[in-house]
């Protein structure tokens, strides 16, 4: 066996990749069919009993093309005003290589005969010529049958690989295939004509060559498809080497096999084709909702270990993708699906092409990035928003839905490609903070959520928590502050069961927060949450979290050391965890000494009593230190210490006036009871003084 590199087989464009398909597919049938092939850096290698020059010469004076016909179609070569210069010269030769193809094209004309058609058939006339095609073409064919369309009980389906049953918008795919066959071959004899093997040199081995010919390849290669700005100057012809579009349908028909398998399990025609599902306008740099058209994206897969061509067929019959218990529906599930269950079948790489109109009304199969496949265990927690994702979705796509709501689509589904591809924890948290932004979005616009009857994003598992926390300052500040139970306060949203919106009722309004500051925001939620307190005769302040802040990441607040703009972020997403049900997460992080002014006003402010004795709660405390006042703030702070038998060792105490507002946005922020402990050590008298005075 010899291994052959095939350089002139790459995965992009998606005309090579096919090419690839091609060498394979007809070697196997018609030579070797022990060959395999495999893909290594990027090119394709085959593995067969042919040596280079017995590869050349089979393509040379053995290939037997597959007969390509569509009667159905305008343009096709059947009908009075089609080309028909190669249609006729195939049906007419003698050449033992196109004795297959001069069978199919009678049968066709045949059937068009038995339908009393003179041009191409209308909807329920080529309805009935496609069932006819099905029933009475031979075998030879039935792949490029499987291919083209597929047949359902009120209609045929089109995969998008092949336009619309062979044709995209006006170029016609099979009668250009025969049109290319003979400038290959002689239809007198069959011979190659004189350029075939210069040409079959650069298709195979990407051998520099002149020559090429002013042909249309369709959305197959878009970089050789010519046109305005594709060149140096103003406008380029489409060059095309025959052989390159020969061989690429040839190598189409390999994913023929699961069109009707497949087409009960899925909700459309477009997604009964192998690894082809919904277009998703996200995932790659010029992305845009336009994008999402009727054709789909393809994700086509790369394998590393050599297969014969019966393998591949496999491969693609199966070219499904889970997610969870349910297939893939479109280009976010299916990233999902790659990131968790790829390395299943033994696949390496997979390349997504979208099928987007990009030159006119043409489609251009346009290359949307390259995935490698590895496991990330950490996707699997998109499962618990899938079902609200797909609510959201839905939502987006309606004719009236505003730029801003499409926008928050468009950057959750960029997020989650972004984590599928490189995992970690960075990549989830950027998921996290794309959902926050996105009920944000959604809970300002209730005509919108109440249109789609769109609920809030339900409660996230500790999984969500674990994953994120990456032990930076502002995870960990926004993670305590988000577990005191905080979304009530950003949302108008009910947490007493499941998330839901909060109606139009007499209880006073819990969100308070603004588009102010960051500061801001803290210190009015602060303010609401104690007069709450004050209201409903709370016997402590409801500032306990689940998850408590260290004193040198509350140090670090104070002092402006956070990304506050990051914190906000994090913050808007950690509190769509369902805090009830996590576990304390206190910091590891040790305590140390704070600003004595912190020290006093957070005694003032604890959920919890300290050293078993209730401190009463005074509004105008975090007031004064709010407007920068933090003499008198800490004046009054003492004298409530000492109200409740605790002598404090400063009663009065000089801040900047950021700084005081900056601490009396901090009193927000839980911490733990050890943490408690050392503030009182260090700002009070110990116990034996405070009895003699």
């Amino acid at each position: 066996m010899n291994d052959i590199k095939l350089e002139g087989c790459r995965p992009e464009p998606l005309a090579h990749y096919l090419k690839a398909l091609g060498v394979l597919r007809r070697v196997s049938a018609q030579k070797d069919e022990d060959a395999r092939g495999w893909w290594d850096k990027d090119v394709f290698w085959l593995k067969t009993n042919l040596s280079t020059e017995e590869l050349n010469n089979f393509f040379l004076f053995d290939y037997k093309p597959t007969p390509i016909v569509a009667p159905w179609n305008g343009g096709s070569g059947f009908y009075p005003n089609d080309r028909k210069l190669a249609i006729n010269a195939i049906a007419n030769s003698d050449a033992f290589r196109f004795a297959d193809y001069r069978a199919v094209i009678r049968i066709a004309y045949k059937l068009i005969d038995s339908f009393g058609l003179s041009q191409k058939p209308e909807v329920d006339e080529k309805q009935r010529l496609l069932l006819a095609c099905r029933s009475r073409f031979p075998e030879t064919s039935t792949a490029w049958l499987d291919a083209a369309y597929v047949l359902t009980e009120n209609e045929a389906k089109y995969p998008p690989l092949l336009g619309t049953g062979g044709n995209d918008g006006r170029l016609e795919f099979t009668n250009n295939f025969m049109q290319r066959l003979t400038e290959l071959f002689s239809t007198d004899d069959g011979e190659p004509n004189s350029p075939a093997a210069t040409w079959l040199s650069n298709v195979l081995y990407a051998n520099p060559i002149n020559g090429l010919l002013d042909r249309a390849i369709g959305q197959f290669n878009p970089g050789a498809a010519g046109g305005a700005n594709a060149t140096a100057g103003f406008e380029a012809k489409s060059l095309i080497n025959p052989w390159d579009y020969v061989l690429m349908l040839e190598g189409s028909l390999a994913l023929a096999t699961a069109s009707v398998k497949r087409l009960g399990r899925n909700e459309g025609g477009v997604l009964s084709f192998p690894f082809t599902v919904r277009a998703v306008g996200a995932g790659y740099g010029s992305a845009a909702i336009t994008d999402e058209n009727p054709r789909g994206e393809i994700w086509l897969p790369l394998w590393s270990s050599p297969a014969k061509i019966s393998e591949v067929l496999a491969l693609f019959s199966e070219g499904r993708a889970q997610v969870g218990s349910r297939p893939a529906v479109n280009g976010v599930d299916f990233a999902r699906s790659v990131a968790t269950l790829g390395t299943d079948r033994g696949l390496r790489t997979f390349h997504r092409y979208g099928f987007h109109v990009r030159f006119g009304k043409n489609y251009f199969a346009t290359p949307l990035g390259r995935w490698e496949v590895n496991l990330r265990p950490e996707a699997n927690l998109i499962e618990e928003i899938d079902p609200w994702l797909r609510r959201f979705r839905r939502a987006c796509q309606g004719r009236n839905t505003s730029a801003r709501m499409k926008r928050s689509l468009r950057n959750i589904e960029d997020k989650i490609f972004k984590l599928c591809q490189a995992g970690g924890k960075r990549a989830l948290q950027e998921v996290l903070v794309a959902l926050g932004e996105t009920e944000s979005a959604v809970a300002l616009s209730p005509r919108f959520r109440s249109e789609h009857n769109l609920s809030p994003i339900p409660n996230l598992s500790e999984g969500w928590l674990k994953q994120c926390d990456d032990n930076s300052t502002e995870f960990r500040l926004a993670a305590a502050l988000a577990s005191i139970g905080m979304r009530e306060n950003l949302e108008p949203v009910d947490l007493d069961k499941w998330p839901t919106w909060t109606k139009n009722d007499n209880r006073p309004p819990a969100v308070v927060w603004g588009n102010g500051a960051l500061n801001d925001n803290l210190f009015a939620v602060l303010s609401r949450r104690c007069m709450d307190a004050q209201r409903n005769k709370l016997d402590s302040l409801p500032l306990s979290g689940v998850c408590n802040a260290s004193l040198k990441e509350i140090e670090d607040f104070i002092y402006g050391r956070v990304d506050e703009s990051r914190l906000e972020q994090l913050l808007r997403g950690l509190i769509l965890i369902n805090w009830r049900k996590v576990r304390t997460c206190s910091s590891t992080i040790k305590g140390r000494c704070l600003p004595s002014a912190y020290a006093l006003l957070k005694l003032v402010h604890l959920p919890v009593m300290l050293r078993d004795i209730s401190i009463p709660y005074n509004a105008n405390i975090a007031k004064r230190a709010w407007t920068g006042d933090m003499t008198d703030a800490s004046r009054l702070a003492a004298r409530r210490l000492v109200s409740s038998g605790f002598i404090p060792m400063a009663s009065t105490i000089y801040e900047t006036p950021e700084v005081s507002k900056r601490i009396a946005a901090s009193l927000l922020i839980p911490i733990s009871n050890r943490s408690i402990e050392t503030l009182a050590s260090q700002i009070l008298r110990p116990a034996e003084e405070t009895t003699k005075a």
